[in-house]
């Protein structure tokens, strides 16, 4: 009999490497099996195991036929995403990929990680991430984290938009205002990807839950001319405010 949504067999991991036993702590078998089913299920990153749910699984969460007709372990499915993310041209194409997969099987990415720390290092924060964060409105698909604008200057706004996150239980928070992305200058909204990057290996390697991580962006607007003016712009109109304003100095 197969094991709940969400879980995953011990002998997937070997729990004497440091770089994953944190990992096979957050998804160890769950006692409670997710709520959704069906294309909901497949469309939550945190319970999605793509092509490694069982056939009484598919079969129990509304599954069967929305995949195709075979089985893969997290390994399988490990190799697949690296043997894709090594013929893509560019260290950008590689960070789009592991993003979009982030979105899709949060298990499956986190696994990849840990399991290529020397190759995907570079890829996840520096200096990739400094790319990426200047094509970061040709990049954004789905929200990652939160954010805070000059104009949500009251605490009732700011605890609103905290309730909005979906997740409560909240143990590590990274926050930039983007004004100084590795040497780039002011980037404003686009420097989301920092925080993201940031929190992406804190849980990969020093074991948070992603479930308790949070990146939060302070948006005072910004300077760069070249971000006001792209298409894709994702900052508030308006020269950059100080960022002093809301009270805290930022690095």
């Amino acid at each position: 009999m197969s094991q709940e949504v969400g879980s995953s067999k011990e002998n997937e991991y070997d729990l004497k490497d440091p770089r994953t036993r944190s990992l096979y702590k957050h998804y160890r078998p769950e006692i409670v099996t997710p709520e959704k089913r069906s294309f909901d299920l497949l469309r939550t990153p945190r319970f999605n195991k793509g092509m490694g749910f069982s056939l009484y699984e598919r079969q129990f969460l509304g599954l069967h036929g929305l995949l195709p007709p075979t089985f893969m372990t997290i390994e399988q499915q490990a190799y697949r995403v690296m043997s894709k993310l090594r013929q893509q041209p560019n260290d950008l194409a590689k960070y789009i990929q592991m993003d979009s997969l982030q979105d899709v099987n949060e298990k499956l990415f986190y696994r990849v990680i840990c399991d290529n720390v020397k190759e995907l290092m570079r890829i996840v924060y520096t200096p990739t991430v400094g790319l990426a964060c200047q094509k970061y409105g040709f990049i954004y698909r789905n929200p990652k984290g939160l954010y805070i604008t000059i104009h949500d200057n009251s605490v009732s706004k700011i605890y609103q938009i905290l309730s909005n996150w979906p997740h409560k239980d909240i143990q590590a928070i990274v926050v930039t205002d983007g004004e100084r992305i590795l040497g780039l200058g002011d980037l404003g909204a686009y420097g989301m990807g920092i925080p993201v990057g940031k929190l992406a290996l804190y849980v990969a390697l020093a074991g948070l839950h992603p479930g308790q991580c949070l990146p939060v962006l302070l948006d005072v607007g910004t300077d760069n001319k070249v971000r006001l003016l792209d298409i894709e712009r994702l900052n508030l109109l308006g020269d950059a405010a100080n960022s002093s304003k809301f009270g805290v100095p930022l690095s």
